[in-house]
Order: structure tokens, then sequence, then C-alpha cells
């Protein structure tokens, strides 16, 4: 179910503000250097 619902949720902001970051920042107001601290915290880095 979770999968599911997180799914629906990806799909109506990719319809509405193209992506989650164009969620992010058209409609919360983020910046650029917000979603860059947001990724930074939140992300994993690659294995190079």
């Amino acid at each position: 179910m979770k999968a599911r619902w997180l799914d629906e949720v990806s799909r109506r902001l990719a319809l509405r503000y193209g992506s989650v970051e164009g969620y992010l920042s058209d409609a919360l107001g983020l910046t650029e250097a917000d979603l860059a601290r947001l990724r930074q915290q939140h992300l994993e880095k690659a294995a190079t």
C-alpha cells in the first residue's frame, strides 16, 4: 500500500509541477540553495 501511495503522489506532483523538485520550488518556495541542502542531507552519494 505504501509504495502505491508514494507512486500516486509522485505521479500527481509530476502532472501538476513537472517533478518533485518543481513542487518544492514552485509550491513551497524553496530556493536552489534549499534544494541543494536537502539533496546533501538526504541523498546518498553514489559509490565510485
